[in-house]
């Protein structure tokens, strides 16, 4: 008799231990479920977040390099109008003292200060491979600085050299009368070049605080999210 009683319990026995089972998947599934929306929600956003950050930080990093060089290159230029003027009040008068102030140039390293008459042709410039291989501007900077005869800069590729380069060209006027231009030119190889290193640097600690964010999050779901869920 006590054989058959403990046969007949064997059933019931197997539906408890089945129905805990289901509940214990259940509440793994619910867990494992309730980790991907937190992990999904939480990371996506900051990730987000992160990726706006360092957009938004390297264009305002390239605009302050960018504005800073072309103010500079500006200065320059204005200043060497101003000079020249003071020696020169003719065209023919200006390509003579443009052949000196070519050749005085300090900043031949980093600026190509060019002298070019009313028409755009250069007469003067501080690099001799420009002079040499008789290369004429054709930059919008130039065009522009002609037609509203004052200052204007671009930044761009450079058709003659394929190089991408700032460029900023101050007219020389005399009398309301245009008796040449000054132009400066310079690469932005080494500009471009920092900028990446910069958001580089940025994504770099960008891509920490996702990490950082998504190991806080882990700790935060399995010591408090998913006790509660159990």
């Amino acid at each position: 008799m006590a054989r058959e009683k403990r046969k007949k319990a064997h059933p019931a026995q197997a539906d408890a231990v089945s129905f805990f089972e289901e509940r214990k998947e259940q509440r793994r599934k619910q867990r494992k479920t309730i980790r991907k929306r937190w992990m999904f929600n939480s990371l996506g956003m900051v990730f987000l977040i992160v990726i706006v950050a360092v957009v938004a930080f390297t264009f305002a990093m390239a605009n302050y390099y960018y504005s800073n060089m072309r103010d500079r290159m500006e200065s320059i230029a204005d200043n060497a109008r101003v000079r020249i003027l003071s020696s020169a009040t003719s065209a023919s008068e200006f390509r003579s003292a443009a052949q000196v102030f070519a050749a005085d140039f300090e900043q031949r390293d980093t600026l190509e200060m060019q002298f070019l008459d009313a028409s755009g042709r250069i007469q003067a410039s501080s690099s001799e491979l420009t002079v040499a291989a008789g290369i004429q501007p054709e930059s919008v900077d130039l065009s522009r600085a002609m037609e509203n005869q004052k200052t204007e800069s671009w930044m761009g590729r450079d058709p003659n050299t394929g190089e991408n380069i700032l460029s900023v060209t101050v007219p020389v006027i005399y009398d309301g009368e245009l008796v040449g231009l000054i132009r400066l030119v310079t690469s932005l190889h080494l500009v471009n070049r920092e900028i990446i290193v910069i958001a580089g640097i940025v994504a770099l600690i960008g891509a920490c605080v996702v990490v950082i964010v998504y190991f806080s999050n882990l700790y935060f779901i399995r010591s408090i999210v998913e006790p509660v869920a159990d």
